[in-house]
C-alpha cells in the first residue's frame, strides 16, 4: 500500500510542483481534494511509523518522506510573497488519550503495537511537525477550508 502512495506523491511532484497551475484544478468528485488526500496519507503513515511494529515501516517511512517533500515543493511553487503569512494550523486534533486508544484498538485487533507509548507519541508528533506547517499555506492558497485537512 505504501509504495502506491509513494508513487502518487512522486507523480504529484512531477505534476503540481513542476506545473503549479495543476494544483488549482479541482477534482471531478465533489468535496475531495488532492491536499486532503495527501494530509490523510501522511497522518496515516505518521501513525504507522510511530506506533506499529510491522514489516511495512520502511516503505511507510519512504512514503512519508516523499509526501513531505512533495508538499514542501508545491508550497514553495505556490508561495505568494505579497501576502502576509497564514496563521498556523491548529494542532492535530488527535489527543494523547485518543492516540493511546487507537493503539489499544489496533493491538486488540492483532496488530503489533510498540510498547513505549510515550516514545510513540513523541515520534508521532515529530512526524506531524514535518508537514503541518505547509498545510495551512497550501489550503489558503488553494481556497480549501483548513479545518477539512485535519482529523
Amino acid at each position: 500500500m505504501w509504495e502506491d502512495w509513494e508513487e502518487w506523491f512522486r507523480n504529484l511532484i512531477e505534476t503540481h510542483a513542476l506545473a503549479p497551475v495543476l494544483a488549482f484544478v479541482p477534482t471531478v468528485h465533489s468535496g475531495q481534494t488532492w491536499l486532503v488526500a495527501a494530509a490523510t496519507i501522511l497522518d496515516a503513515a505518521s501513525f504507522c511509523i510511530s506506533a506499529l511494529d510491522a514489516k511495512g515501516l520502511p516503505s511507510a517511512g519512504l512514503c512519508h518522506t516523499t509526501g513531505v517533500t512533495a508538499l514542501r515543493l508545491i508550497a514553495a511553487e505556490l508561495a505568494d510573497h505579497r501576502r502576509a503569512d497564514v496563521a498556523a494550523l491548529e494542532p492535530c486534533s488527535l489527543t494523547r488519550p485518543a492516540f493511546d486508544a487507537a493503539c489499544d484498538r489496533l493491538g486488540a485487533l492483532g496488530a503489533s503495537v510498540k510498547a513505549d507509548r510515550d516514545e510513540c507519541w513523541h515520534r508521532f508528533t515529530a512526524l506531524l511537525r514535518e508537514y503541518e506547517v505547509v498545510l495551512p499555506k497550501l489550503a489558503n492558497r488553494l481556497l480549501i477550508p483548513v479545518e477539512s485537512i485535519r482529523f
